[in-house]
């Protein structure tokens, strides 16, 4: 770090305002966003919460249509509690020199300029963003005001990407004056840490955009709000907003599920981990639309096998919301499935179907659907979360792909004792466990305790008797 942004990370800092994701939280938003904050100590950034709460800690920027993203709202001031929040910020630990946004947060971004003055923030920087297409009132006003005082704007998204399209995040960005657009082709639906290969860009960047004498140019600390157009929102179910065309379209609404606790806000977990999904892997739910890991819930209907049953989820072997991890990332021409290296999926080997471990799957093996793994490397996951969800059969169908809910513990597909192998495979240990619980401890699947890894207690119990 050279000399002369040190002396102005101590003489001043110029604030950048966060803006999380959909049913995230300023915490969650700081633990993505902490290499970037560690790169820039010219910036201080200020994280803050949407107004709307979505439950289980999260918050949303923007509420569902009532009727559902098929039916697109028309009031321009549905989001006016939002905006209020972050005027409110703005007023009272203002001037912002920026603001970025991910995913709904980036989404909010737009909206948020075109309710203030041009020049309240002097840049402003989107990951995974998009343009808000199920709420044409505020998408209007998005349009009416671009491009927002030719404010530049640093665009970045992920070409694997599975929740907001490229072309979507394009659409907005084009509401800009020349943005600079940054594509990562190994990063997905998340906010850029130092491991990937763009992540020099994003910091060169806002080093370059950055302001070191902190007077003349800072913006005015109260944002003009006459742009603003009043109405009286109609009030429904905080749902995750994303367009209607993001394969992320599930509706959780309220329901009876146990609460899933204690979740851990922020953790770094060690490699090799016992067998997850990150938060954004995609299940499909009885009505054929996909739900997003991290949204499920205890009794959601999801798709089990290949034989087309829907079976219910009993329960989570792992809940974390936010956890920096390792995974393996298996391609075939029609699917990318990324799983922890110990998690178990099913391959179809010698006109057998086995379910072995991931990080023993090779290239050309082919999958139970037929298709073929065309790639494979480790990659490593940043805030994603950690999701194992049980079912019934002790299978789940995710982006595609036949997985077991289970682990290996020997990275083998059978038990291993000394040098003899077992026939009793870990896919079925771990189901016999699972259900021999569940019939012997009445009420496991209604009263769910997780350890602070968020590892299911009765699990944990069998992963500790196993490493004995």
């Amino acid at each position: 770090m050279n000399g002369n942004r040190l002396l102005a990370s101590a003489q001043t800092k110029s604030k950048i305002l966060c803006l999380h994701g959909g049913r995230g939280n300023a915490d969650s938003m700081k633990f993505l966003v902490r290499d970037i904050e560690n790169a820039l100590p010219e910036y201080e950034f200020v994280y803050a919460n949407g107004a709307h709460d979505s439950g289980k800690g999260g918050y949303l920027w923007i509420k569902d249509p009532p009727g559902g993203k098929g039916e697109p709202t028309t009031d321009p001031g549905w989001a006016d509690e939002s905006i209020q929040v972050l005027n409110t910020i703005v007023e009272e630990q203002g001037p912002f020199y920026g603001i970025l946004g991910y995913s709904q947060g980036a989404a909010f971004v737009p909206v948020y300029l075109s309710r203030v003055n041009d020049g309240t923030f002097q840049i402003a920087i989107t990951f995974c963003g998009y343009l808000t297409t199920t709420h044409v009132g505020l998408l209007g006003v998005v349009e009416e005001r671009s491009p927002y005082g030719e404010i530049p704007h640093l665009v970045w998204m992920g070409e694997r990407d599975g929740v907001i399209l490229n072309s979507m995040t394009r659409e907005m960005a084009d509401e800009f004056t020349d943005p600079e657009i940054i594509v990562s082709e190994s990063g997905g639906h998340i906010v850029p840490g130092q491991n990937d290969p763009t992540f020099g860009q994003v910091v060169a960047w806002m080093v370059d955009h950055s302001t070191t004498d902190g007077d003349d140019d800072s913006p005015s600390s109260s944002p003009d709000m006459s742009d603003n157009v009043d109405s009286n929102s109609p009030s429904s179910e905080p749902n995750d907003d994303s367009p209607s065309s993001s394969p992320e379209v599930s509706d959780d609404g309220d329901n009876d599920s146990p609460s899933l606790s204690p979740s851990p806000s922020s953790v770094t977990v060690e490699i090799p981990n016992y067998g997850c999904f990150g938060g954004d892997a995609l299940v499909e739910r009885v009505d054929g639309t996909k739900a997003r890991m991290e949204d499920l819930s205890i009794g959601d209907f999801v798709l089990a096998g290949d034989d087309g049953a829907y079976e219910a989820v009993t329960s989570f072997g792992h809940h974390q919301p936010i956890a920096d991890v390792e995974m393996v990332q298996i391609r075939t021409k029609s699917t990318t499935l990324e799983l922890t290296h110990d998690h178990l999926l099913l391959l179809l080997l010698d006109n057998n179907q086995e379910y072995v471990p991931a990080s023993v799957v090779q290239i050309g093996n082919v999958l139970s659907s037929g298709e073929a793994v065309i790639s494979k490397e480790n990659v490593q996951r940043r805030g994603a979360g950690l999701y194992a969800p049980f079912t019934s059969s002790g299978t789940i169908v995710v982006n595609g792909v036949v997985c077991s809910s289970y682990v290996t513990l020997q990275n083998s597909t059978y038990l291993q004792i000394g040098s003899w192998e077992s026939p009793f495979s870990w896919h079925w240990l771990g189901h016999t466990y699972e259900k021999s619980w569940q019939h012997f401890i009445p009420g496991t699947s209604k009263n769910v305790t997780y350890t602070e890894d968020g590892i299911v207690v009765h699990g944990a119990i069998a992963l500790k008797i196993a490493n004995w």
